[in-house]
């Protein structure tokens, strides 16, 4: 039985936390790499993925794992044979706002509780529909999504696209604090069709489908048409449903420089509240206000986020040169004790034993490949 494509075509090791991915390589001699860090992240548009520059045989999983790498992460059921599949993806960012345009074959699309529930970031798409037609289910409701309509759905609850013809939409991922929506408004909002017959809707369709025009991606002119983005969203729901769903204005592109701020900085050890709160002109106080609308405990992320970073390095055949605790220093940790305890606290294995079984996960799978695209590199 032929392996799938992820396995194949990735050195991994499996046994601590599941499934780890260690190299993604030959995924590349499909999809154009998305540079940065996180989903999306893209300064201008470019193509993510073309079906037609891929074996039939490849097509599938290549698509899948493109996906789940830079946009997010879902199952994918065509309704077509593979040799049939016709699909292009394409990625922007538009300041802190992702952008995916997706131009396929018939398809089901599936978000399932797993996949919902191990996603460290929530996260709202806007999908604007171009040509076609498509079902939007979640939260149990559904919405038939016609050309010139948007519906929104929430990536931390289970979710179901459905085309039964071709897919023709615009996908805009916004953090879900960016929004400044309660849980309740949110919920209230997913699987509706904005647009039709609906002054505001309209309004919000128009405005997001110039926004995905490629213009829009340059540097100069994403990061000031997303603040405006955000309030006609508000605004479609509010108008809508009848209620005044919660706004927080500056409050929610902050969040968005903050959290960037953060990630931009998490190799200080000097990354504290105080410094957070100051690079932003505003309080301490204020900064914790923002950043518990967004979910998030100070503390806790940067410490989270630094034990990831240290984790996937130390995974890294390239850096085993490197000390164990070199990288753990390069990422903000200071006392080497600390660290190896926060490590095994979050992993259930010490930095020493984790970087030993990936060395040998990496050997192993090395040994084993059966890829016909190339021998990976050692």
């Amino acid at each position: 039985m032929r392996r799938p494509y992820v396995e194949r075509n990735q050195r991994t090791v499996s046994g601590v936390n599941g499934f780890v991915p260690l190299v993604g390589t030959a995924i590349r001699n499909y999809c154009s790499p998305v540079a940065g860090v996180g989903k999306l992240n893209m300064a201008s548009a470019a193509a993510l993925i073309t079906a037609g520059q891929i074996p039939p045989r490849d097509r599938i999983d290549a698509i899948r794992d493109a996906v789940w790498s830079s946009v997010v992460r879902i199952e994918i059921d065509h309704k077509v044979p593979s040799e049939a599949i016709d699909t292009k993806i394409k990625v922007a960012q538009l300041g802190g706002v992702g952008l995916c345009s997706v131009s396929s074959t018939s398809a089901t699309v599936r978000r399932t509780s797993r996949l919902a529930r191990a996603d460290e970031e929530p996260a709202v798409f806007l999908a604007l529909e171009l040509s076609a037609s498509g079902v939007i289910v979640q939260d149990g409701r559904e919405a038939l999504i016609r050309p010139g309509q948007f519906a929104i759905f929430d990536t931390s609850t289970p979710y179901t696209l459905l085309f039964p013809g071709r897919i023709d939409q615009h996908y805009f991922r916004i953090p879900a604090a960016a929004l400044g929506l309660s849980r309740k408004a949110l919920r209230d909002s997913t699987a509706i069709a904005f647009g039709t017959g609906d002054p505001v809707g309209e309004l919000a369709a128009m405005y997001f489908a110039k926004l995905a025009s490629p213009e829009m991606s340059r540097d100069h002119y994403s990061a000031a048409v997303i603040e405006p983005a955000l309030h006609l969203i508000r605004a479609a729901i509010s108008t809508r449903l009848g209620n005044d769903a919660p706004a927080e204005g500056s409050g929610s592109i902050l969040g968005l420089r903050i959290m960037a701020y953060l990630r931009a900085h998490l190799s200080d050890p000097g990354l504290r509240a105080s410094q957070v709160a100051a690079a932003h002109h505003i309080s301490v106080r204020y900064l914790y206000a923002v950043l518990e609308r967004e979910g998030v405990s100070l503390r806790e992320w940067i410490v989270q986020r630094r034990l990831d970073e240290c984790h996937k390095d130390l995974a890294d055949a390239h850096q085993r040169s490197t000390t164990i605790s070199e990288i753990s220093h390069r990422w903000g940790f200071v006392d080497d004790a600390h660290f190896s305890k926060r490590f095994r606290l979050a992993y259930g294995i010490t930095p020493r034993d984790w970087r030993a079984l990936s060395r040998f996960g990496s050997m192993l799978a090395t040994t084993v490949d059966e890829t016909p695209f190339g021998v990976l590199a050692p």
